[in-house]
């Protein structure tokens, strides 16, 4: 491709990042995606990029991204790009993170220590997230849990994305208001490994730190890139925490139980 005459260059989560594109608004608007995508924490740089995306639009592609010189994806209208790319960058940045451990988790805050809940996208994880910020939880995240070398969470706290439950799947955000939010790093208490089930009643099994571990790696997104790092957190985490395995019923009544359960062993 053509140099671009337009560039950002920016730092976030360690690494460092710069947008190209022709066009100047297609550039500002990668700029203000990119803003939400990683709450405005996109430091002005001028160290060398490690990571290069080239955005614009021509006749072959219509609009379009490429990472490192490889195209990504391209679609007639704008918002289609976009869209995919916001959820690109963030899981690349998980991937590429160098001090931080990023984990596809739910997380809340419960008196002053850290509930994981892992789990894939449709699995349930920002509904039962909700649930417990309703019942007094302190809201981290629906999305990562960012964990630091000592084992700490930090607040990544996105408007929690949900979906509509008409068979469509619509999604939709819910924002959580700041005193419901966190606003510092906090240790984890406990991992909780959960699926939902109809009619499901909690019988909670506890895992070991290394049965842990294992169930949390297929969640773990640097494990291949940044393995002796991941794992180093990892035994970090699961060494000082309660971990729980255990089917749940629908999101309001199982975190009405679950927090019950909480206030009892931690």
């Amino acid at each position: 491709m053509a140099l671009s005459s337009h560039r950002f260059d920016f730092v976030s989560f360690g690494l460092a990042i710069r947008f190209e594109s022709r066009n100047a608004r297609i550039l500002e608007r990668a700029i203000e995606t990119a803003r939400r995508s990683l709450l405005g924490d996109l430091q002005p740089s001028n160290r060398p990029a490690e990571h290069v995306f080239v955005f614009g639009k021509n006749n072959e592609h219509g609009y379009f991204f490429e990472h490192n010189g490889e195209l990504i994806t391209h679609h007639e209208i704008a918002r289609g790009v976009f869209k995919y790319f916001d959820s690109y960058l963030r899981v690349r940045i998980g991937e590429h993170c160098p001090d931080r451990v990023f984990v596809h988790a739910g997380v809340v805050g419960i008196n002053g220590r850290a509930l994981l809940i892992p789990g894939n996208s449709f699995s349930g994880k920002s509904t039962l997230v909700l649930e417990l910020v309703k019942r007094g939880a302190t809201y981290f995240s629906d999305e990562f849990a960012i964990l630091d070398e000592r084992g700490f969470v930090h607040p990544y706290a996105r408007p929690i994305n949900m979906r509509t439950d008409d068979g469509r799947y619509r999604p939709y955000n819910v924002d959580v208001s700041t005193d419901k939010a966190a606003s510092s790093p906090m240790p984890v208490g406990a991992v909780l490994f959960t699926k939902y089930a109809e009619n499901a009643r909690f019988r909670p099994r506890i895992l070991t730190p290394a049965e842990g571990m294992m169930t949390l790696t297929p969640f773990t997104l640097p494990i291949r890139i940044n393995s002796a790092y991941s794992i180093r957190v990892m035994q970090r985490v699961m060494e000082n925490a309660l971990i729980i395995r255990s089917k749940r019923t629908h999101a309001p009544r199982f975190a009405e139980i679950f927090l019950q359960y909480l206030t009892k062993v931690l």
